[in-house]
């Protein structure tokens, strides 16, 4: 199916294109991370984040997920996307998660906006445990600072 002439990129049926997948699989598996990464890459160029996530997730690259979340998750606070956030936090690994500021203080947001700050005070226990190890800047610092203001007020 051509979804644009002009920049010749194409729809394959769903059954072919596993075809091709399986093909690869087996004739070159060595590629399939290198590819899901470039996609990655290139997805996350084009500002199509949930698909960047994806494809590194797909590569085993649960570490670059992260980044790419920690990377988009200012913009997507801002615009009162924390829903969007919460869909993104889902798709990564909860060992990684856990080992993440930003990504922690990224749930603590989604639970503030949710209105479930009773979840808040076992994420900040676990920020803590993060904080010492990763450092912070100043802005972090302060999100931290506000959630635990927040809670007690």
């Amino acid at each position: 199916v051509p979804l644009d002439e002009e920049r010749r990129w194409y729809r394959y049926h769903h059954l072919f294109s596993e075809l091709l997948r399986e093909r690869l699989r087996q004739t070159q598996p060595e590629q399939v991370s290198t590819l899901h990464i470039r996609a990655s890459e290139w997805f996350e160029s084009h500002d199509l984040i949930d698909e960047a996530i994806h494809h590194a997730i797909a590569a085993g690259d649960s570490v670059r997920a992260a980044e790419i979340v920690e990377r988009h998750r200012d913009n997507q606070l801002t615009e009162d996307r924390w829903y969007i956030l919460d869909r993104w936090l889902a798709m990564i690994p909860a060992d990684v998660k856990q080992k993440r500021l930003i990504l922690l203080l990224t749930e603590a947001w989604i639970a503030y906006c949710r209105l479930r700050t009773e979840r808040i005070p076992a994420i900040l226990e676990r920020v803590d445990s993060v904080l010492p190890d990763q450092g912070a800047e100043p802005s972090v610092i302060g999100e931290v600072s506000f959630f635990r203001g927040s809670y007690k007020y």
